[in-house]
C-alpha cells in the first residue's frame, strides 16, 4: 500500500481504483491563504484515511500565524478532521534568516488551535529550522534520487532524520492520471501510528491500551473528576487510564477488563450527568455506601432485584414536588435512565 500527496492539479481521481492502493492520503488544503479547489472534494470522496497539508507564503511570524489560522479551518471542513497537519516550508519566501521564526510560529499557532499531530514538509531549509523540530511530531522530507517512480536504495535516503521520506514525484498510482508524489515511511513510526484518529469524540471508538487522542484525554478528565483521581491527562490511554477505568467499571457493576467500550461508555455519560447535577445545591446528592447493594424494580405486586451498586456509585433520586427525595416505606425512588428503582436509604450516605 503507498502514500500519496495529492493536489488540484491531479484532476478528477477514480477513488474506486486509488482507495485500494492507498493506505494513506495527504492532501493540500490550502496555498498561501487560498483554499485547494478540490479539497473538499477530495477528502469526501476519496473513502481512505487522510492528512492535510498547507503551502506556506509567509515571509515572516505574523504572516505564518495567519496562514496556520486559514489552514486549520479550510482542513476542519472536511467530513472528518485531518489525521495530522503539515506545513509545505519551500517558498522562496523562506531563507535562512526567517525560516526558523516562520516554522516555530506556523508550528506555535497550529498548537493554539489544537491540532494534535503536527509536522513540517521540509529540504534545503532543515539546517535553519532550529528549535522549531521540537515543536514537530512529525518531519516528512522530499528526496528523489534518480526521481524514476521506484524506491531508492538506502544510500540514497534523505540526509537528516525524517518521519516519511518523499522518494518521487513520478510514482504511478491507479485511478490517477497524472503522476504522483509517493512516500514512505523512514522512521521509528508505523503506519498504524499515523493512521491513528487522535480526534475522535469520546465513545466514538473502542479504547484500550496504547490508543491515543481526544477522546482518550476526555476519559481521563471525567474520571478524575468522577473518582477523585489524579490521572495525568496527556490523551494516553496507558496501564494507568486502564487501571481507573477498571475501578469505574468495579464501581458500576460491569465486566473488570479495563477496555472502554459502549456498555462503559453509556454508564460514563449517566455518572457524569449525576455528578453535574448534584452540583446543584437545591438537591440532596447520595452515594452508595456497601458493596453490592440490591436496587428493586417492578411494580406493587412484586419487586425483583433488578441489579446491585457497589460503594461510593453516586445515584440520582427521583424528587416530588418538594423538590425531596421521594421516599416509601424506607426505600427511595431512584433514576436508573430508562427505568425507576428502589434503594433502601441505610444504604445510602447524603454527601451534601
Amino acid at each position: 500500500m503507498k502514500i500519496c500527496d495529492i493536489r488540484h492539479w491531479q484532476g478528477d481521481i477514480d477513488w474506486e481504483k486509488t482507495r485500494k492502493e492507498l493506505s494513506l492520503a495527504i492532501f493540500r488544503a490550502t496555498k498561501d491563504k487560498e483554499e485547494d479547489p478540490r479539497y473538499i472534494d477530495y477528502t469526501t470522496n476519496c473513502g481512505i484515511p487522510y492528512a492535510a497539508y498547507c503551502y506556506l507564503h509567509a515571509s515572516n511570524a505574523e504572516e505564518a500565524r495567519e496562514e496556520a489560522r486559514v489552514f486549520v479551518e479550510v482542513a476542519n471542513k472536511a467530513i472528518k478532521r485531518p489525521l495530522f497537519y503539515i506545513g509545505d516550508i519551500e517558498h522562496e519566501n523562506q531563507n535562512e534568516n526567517n525560516t526558523e521564526e516562520i516554522c516555530y510560529a506556523f508550528l506555535d499557532e497550529l498548537k493554539i488551535l489544537r491540532c494534535e499531530r503536527i509536522g513540517l514538509y521540509i529540504n534545503t531549509r532543515f539546517p535553519y529550522c532550529g528549535r522549531a523540530l521540537n515543536l514537530c511530531d512529525i518531519i516528512w522530507i522530499p528526496h528523489w534520487g534518480d526521481n524514476n517512480g521506484e524506491i531508492p536504495p538506502v544510500d540514497r535516503a534523505p540526509e537528516y532524520y525524517c518521519d516519511l521520506w518523499q522518494y518521487t514525484s513520478k510514482g504511478h498510482v491507479d485511478g490517477i492520471k497524472t503522476d504522483a508524489d509517493l512516500n514512505i515511511i523512514y522512521g521509528n513510526k508505523t503506519l498504524e501510528w499515523f493512521l491513528q484518529d487522535v480526534h475522535s469524540t469520546l465513545g466514538e471508538r473502542l479504547l484500550n491500551n496504547g490508543k491515543k487522542g481526544n477522546d482518550v484525554k476526555e476519559l481521563q478528565i471525567i474520571l478524575n473528576k468522577l473518582l477523585n483521581r489524579q490521572l495525568i491527562e496527556d490523551g494516553e490511554y496507558g496501564p494507568a487510564t486502564k487501571k481507573i477505568v477498571k475501578e469505574f467499571q468495579l464501581l458500576h457493576n460491569l465486566e473488570a477488563d479495563g477496555i472502554y467500550g459502549v456498555i462503559t461508555h453509556q454508564a460514563l455519560i449517566e455518572a457524569n450527568k449525576l455528578y453535574e447535577r448534584s452540583k446543584n445545591k437545591e438537591f440532596p446528592s447520595f452515594i452508595v455506601n456497601k458493596n453490592y447493594t440490591p436496587i428493586y424494580g417492578g411494580n406493587n405486586d412484586k419487586f425483583d432485584i433488578i441489579r446491585t451498586l457497589n460503594k461510593n456509585f453516586r445515584i440520582c433520586p427521583i424528587f416530588n414536588e418538594q423538590n425531596q427525595p421521594l421516599i416509601n416505606n424506607n426505600y427511595m425512588a431512584i433514576n436508573l435512565g430508562n427505568q425507576i428503582g428502589w434503594i433502601y436509604t441505610q444504604y445510602l450516605t447524603q454527601i451534601k
